[in-house]
């Protein structure tokens, strides 16, 4: 019971982490978006141990298992690690990285929805959004 306990607590500290890095991405107007992304990447390398490049070099099928090996996920971790995924994406200079950014972050939108017995109108737009930007990449 104390381990399931001490789980809990370090899958809530991952979630306010990946939440306070969401929203420095939405700071992208304020403070630009080449330094926003910097600390973003930054701040998931310090936290989480997660280096945005490493990720986007793990394949695409073994995606899921990668992180879910890590103990630290629930399904708002990975809708909140997918939403940075996309704000780093958006403001890549590469389109070959960010096409794989977006494609991590519709495994995870998917994922999600297939294991949340929720329906969220907003994760199927952002589903259709990201398939729509991937099809015009």
């Amino acid at each position: 019971m104390e381990r399931r306990d001490y789980l809990e607590v370090q899958i809530e500290q991952l979630g306010q982490v990946l939440r306070a890095i969401a929203n420095l991405l939405g700071a992208k107007k304020t403070l630009g978006a080449e330094a926003v992304n910097q600390q973003a990447s930054q701040a998931l390398k310090e936290e989480l141990g997660f280096d945005v490049d490493a990720l986007t070099g793990v394949p695409d099928n073994d995606f899921i298992a990668h992180l879910a090996n890590t103990g630290r996920f629930n399904n708002q971790n990975y809708e909140a690690l997918a939403t940075i995924l996309v704000g780093i994406a958006q403001s890549a200079t590469n389109d070959i990285i960010s096409k794989n950014l977006y494609s991590k972050a519709l495994l995870l939108y998917k994922h999600v929805d297939e294991a949340d017995r929720t329906y969220s109108a907003n994760r199927y737009q952002q589903i259709l959004q990201i398939e729509g930007v991937l099809a015009s990449l």
